[in-house]
């Protein structure tokens, strides 16, 4: 009996340690970023849009629809990295892109696959569409306002043992040989944004990671690492709007 209370009493103090042990304190695994994320909105009201019908092709390859679809928002877990063909469309709407060819490229990027150990890093696209109703009717109060875009890159930053946020890293954003740009804002949960980034035109960009006690992100020979993001069409017909992110995990 009091062999068997001891083999109790040792199997509560566990887990109590265990269940007192934050959750971002344990091995936080490999990072996960969806590879295409859409908010598509009507373009005269701002209401999310039901009934979506959404696509991505690459060229070559297989049509693949979303893993998740619902009222105004859209999830591929996946798509192949490289340019890819995005359709959006909906009853009573006119289609994303030129109505003789339906469609926007977009290029997705499943980020740097050779990191050193423990580093790893995860990228993914979040886009926000605004869709133009079909016909479009006489007051179409939105299309005179200008949008807000998204944050063209924002990401966090974490330790890749523990899973802690790294406070306040030190990020920069470098188009060679243009100067390097800081982060616009870094929190103190390993947070970081930039509202824009580069040039336009220059989708490829270099991103630098540091802070205090870790090594920098990418080859300790030449930190950094290659993103190939997206800004997005530049040219949609009359009230439509698109605008491109780039999501990003970093395990340091």
């Amino acid at each position: 009996m009091v062999r068997r209370s001891a083999f109790g009493l040792v199997a509560v103090i566990v887990a109590l340690v265990v269940g007192a042990v934050p959750a971002y304190a344990r091995n936080p695994g490999p990072p996960g970023v969806p590879a295409l994320v859409g908010i598509v909105r009507d373009a005269c009201t701002g209401v999310k849009v039901p009934n979506l019908s959404v696509t991505v092709t690459a060229d070559p390859g297989p049509i693949q629809v979303p893993d998740k679809v619902g009222i105004g928002h859209f999830v591929f877990v996946t798509v192949d990295p490289g340019p890819v063909q995005l359709q959006v469309s909906a009853p009573g709407y006119a289609p994303l892109g030129d109505a003789a060819a339906p469609g926007v490229t977009v290029t997705t990027n499943p980020g740097p696959q050779n990191l050193p150990a423990p580093q790893q890093m995860a990228v993914g696209l979040k886009t926000t569409i605004f869709l133009a109703p079909n016909p479009l009717p006489p007051s179409c109060p939105l299309a005179a306002k200008p949008h807000r875009p998204l944050n063209a890159l924002f990401g966090t930053v974490r330790d890749a043992i523990t899973g802690a946020p790294i406070a306040n890293p030190t990020v920069s954003v470098c188009y060679p040989p243009s100067p390097c740009q800081p982060a616009d804002k870094t929190t103190a949960t390993g947070h970081f944004v930039y509202k824009s980034t580069g040039p336009a035109g220059s989708p490829s960009l270099v991103l630098s990671v540091t802070a205090p006690g870790y090594p920098a992100l990418g080859d300790a020979a030449a930190p950094g690492v290659t993103i190939e993001g997206d800004p997005g069409p530049v040219n949609l017909p009359a009230v439509q709007y698109m605008s491109v992110g780039i999501v990003t995990k970093i395990l340091l």
